[in-house]
This record gives C-alpha cells, sequence and structure tokens, in this order.
C-alpha cells in the first residue's frame, strides 16, 4: 500500500491470511503501481480478488469460500497496513466485526450480536 519507509513505491500489495502463507498481489499493471477506490486485483491460482473499496479500504472475496473479507487502516496502527475488520457472507446476511484499540484487537462483534472483549495484560498481549 503506497510508499515503504524510504519513500519508494511498493510493487506488490500483501494480504496475510490466518495460518496460511501471505498472497501476494502484484501492482505493476496499476498506474504508479497504486490502487485507487474502484480498482481490483485477481489471483486466479488462490481463487481471490481484491478491491480497493476507499482510502485505506480494501474486500478480498475469496470464490471457492464465498466469503469477503474486509480490510482498512485501524486507528493507532501502522500507516501502511491494513487490518482486517469484517468477515461476511456474500450475500451479507452474516458478519463478524472486529475493533481495534490503539492499534490492536479490541473486541469482536459475531453474527448473532454476541461481543467478545478482549482483555490486555502489561506487555500489551492477550490476558488469560
Amino acid at each position: 500500500m503506497g510508499e515503504n519507509r524510504r519513500g519508494v513505491r511498493a510493487t506488490l500489495f500483501r494480504c496475510r491470511l490466518g495460518g496460511s502463507p501471505e498472497v501476494e498481489f502484484p501492482l505493476w499493471d496499476l498506474p504508479d503501481r497504486r490502487m485507487r477506490v474502484g480498482d481490483t486485483l485477481e489471483r486466479v491460482i488462490h481463487k481471490m480478488r481484491l478491491t480497493c473499496t476507499g482510502p485505506g479500504r480494501y474486500e478480498v472475496f475469496f470464490w471457492d469460500k464465498q466469503l469477503i473479507h474486509e480490510y482498512a487502516q485501524v486507528e493507532g496502527g501502522k500507516r501502511d497496513v491494513a487490518r482486517l475488520v469484517k468477515v461476511k457472507s456474500r450475500d451479507g446476511l452474516h458478519a463478524i466485526e472486529l475493533y481495534y484499540r490503539r492499534g490492536m484487537l479490541d473486541s469482536i462483534r459475531d453474527s448473532a450480536g454476541r461481543i467478545i472483549e478482549l482483555e490486555r495484560d502489561a506487555e500489551g498481549g492477550c490476558a488469560s
């Protein structure tokens, strides 16, 4: 996303998906190697489509699972990192939302509206 710390334009959009290795979307064919609102990139081998939905906001659609992951820059997070903020069904009827505070996951709301709040220890890790 955008420029790295040295001011060099990124040539790849990297997407980390849980325990899987990260998936890279090359930006070479885009003007200025930057995604703009409405731009779409596909990784056929991974059955995924990446769409820029707004400044600092992205959606990854998984063809085989019919799921959409929404990513956004979060308050207190790194400027060049978009965090997973929502997982929803293709029809939008079911969704899990993730909320962040100071760049760290703070709470999760499931599709039934239940909320899980995370407690942090002194080092910022999840407390048991």
